[in-house]
């Protein structure tokens, strides 16, 4: 599909928290005309792009069909406001899923025919066009499909692809969790900083200020984080004395598996989830 014919593309928007609200400020960037969007959702989302359509139920919808309609509700509450949406949807609509283990079998089995399913599983950083977006793409999905995908989610950050799609469990933990883990290590960062320094606000600035520039280090440099890690390392320096507590016994290790893990067992429960 051609720029074009992508700005004047029909979109409906299911569901619209802080990620899909950053998702649709960056196709009305030029991608897609926000009048040619409409936002499903019966909690009015702020700060929308002018133009844009919000309604609060499918009765609303004053369109026949959409060229894509994107998933974006809770896992849980799938399986029960997906018949609402059938009639939007024609054999030529392209499905963009953003829930958490919610499979594409699942989204095929809600729809009356075969239909082009992508999931695309993107994190937090999108709101400040840093994210991670990770696409898995069904059988009935066309080339074409997959780039009208990138198309769409490349103003967000960086789009990959998996081609099993039991990975997205795995992406789900990896990337789609992985912010807190970041924002979780910070937080416990800022408070040993303000038992360390007197100035309590230097001590938070210091510590995210560090953190934001060791990420964007590592990610602007071709060498692997253990290298980067060595070359700051001195012998006998501080360090070294604050990494030995860091890495004794490998516990640091562990609870980074252990929390992978955790995540992706939980995005394969949610895949399983009846219709409630």
């Amino acid at each position: 599909m051609m720029k074009d014919e992508l700005r004047q593309s029909k979109v409906l928007v299911i569901g619209c928290g802080r990620m899909g609200g950053a998702i649709i400020k960056g196709w009305c960037n030029g991608l897609v005309a926000p009048d040619n969007i409409t936002i499903v959702d019966p909690t009015p989302f702020p700060d929308l792009v002018s133009g844009v359509k919000q309604v609060s139920g499918p009765e609303e919808i004053t369109d026949d069909f959409f060229d894509v309609v994107m998933l974006a509700v809770k896992p849980q509450i799938f399986p029960k406001i997906m018949s609402l949406y059938a009639p939007f949807i024609s054999e030529k609509t392209l499905i963009l899923s953003i829930m958490a283990g919610v499979e594409t079998q699942a989204i095929e089995a809600m729809t009356d025919s075969k239909q082009a399913v992508i999931r695309v599983m993107p994190n937090t950083p999108a709101l400040v066009g840093a994210g991670v977006m990770v696409c898995f793409a069904n059988a009935v999905a066309t080339p074409q499909n997959e780039a009208l995908c990138d198309t769409l989610f490349s103003p967000l950050g960086s789009v990959h692809w998996v081609h099993d799609e039991s990975d997205m469990h795995a992406v789900t933990a990896i990337s789609g969790s992985g912010p807190a883990y970041l924002f979780y290590f910070a937080e416990c960062m800022v408070a040993a900083a303000k038992n360390t320094l007197k100035d309590e606000v230097l001590a938070a600035k210091l510590a995210k200020e560090t953190l934001y520039g060791a990420a964007l280090l590592m990610q602007q440099e071709a060498r692997e984080p253990m290298a980067l890690r060595q070359e700051v390392t001195s012998p006998n320096g501080t360090t070294q004395a604050a990494l030995e507590v860091l890495m004794s016994d490998g516990v640091l290790d562990a609870l980074a598996n252990n929390a992978l893990q955790a995540a992706s067992k939980r995005s394969l429960e949610l895949s399983a989830l009846e219709p409630a």
